[in-house]
């Protein structure tokens, strides 16, 4: 269990590298007045990251001692909630 968390949180860096891209793609795509292909960037963003997110958050449970699970799911809630508000 612990190898597949670690290889799933490697697999976090590509997938930060892609949201930021995403993030100043859709900004750039604001500010050039396609307010409707940002808006897409932005839902393709979060849908990424819900895909990352959710096999993460059913394996936390697996994990050892009790307090990380707390941790971890915090964790990537605190990036849910950074990248809508982004």
């Amino acid at each position: 269990m612990q190898r597949r968390w670690r290889l799933w949180w490697l697999a976090a860096l590509p997938l930060c590298a892609a949201g930021a891209g995403g993030l100043l793609a859709a900004e750039a795509l604001r500010n050039a007045g396609h307010e409707g292909w940002a808006s897409l960037l932005d839902v393709a963003r979060l849908a990424l990251y819900w895909a990352w997110m959710h096999p993460a958050w059913r394996w936390a449970s697996e994990l050892q001692p009790r307090s990380r699970p707390l941790l971890v799911r915090g964790a990537l809630l605190a990036g849910l909630l950074a990248n809508a508000f982004a």
